[in-house]
């Protein structure tokens, strides 16, 4: 896999807009913050991503998130197509 591009979309009962996070990481490189794991015999990556904000060694998680979506878009080695994949869950 060349790389994972993934972009997270939530609501808060915080007042505000959409809140969200974006990123993207490569599974090859060394010191990667993504977690190789198996799950009935398939390799799959867990990253964590925090949902809030950080300022100053200061941070605050939004409350109550709901409604997500998220968009995970993977390049593999040797093929010119992006592989796409859009999940919404609602709570």
């Amino acid at each position: 896999m060349e790389y994972v591009h993934y972009n997270l979309n939530y609501n808060t009962t915080d007042s505000g807009t959409q809140r969200g996070a974006e990123g993207t990481y490569y599974p090859w490189l060394p010191n990667v913050k993504a977690q190789l794991q198996y799950w009935q015999g398939k390799p799959f990556f867990r990253r964590y991503i925090p949902l809030g904000t950080c300022s100053q060694g200061v941070c605050k998680y939004d409350a109550n998130p709901s409604s997500f979506k998220v968009t995970v878009d993977t390049k593999y080695f040797g093929n010119p197509k992006t592989d796409s994949t859009v999940v919404t869950v609602s709570r």
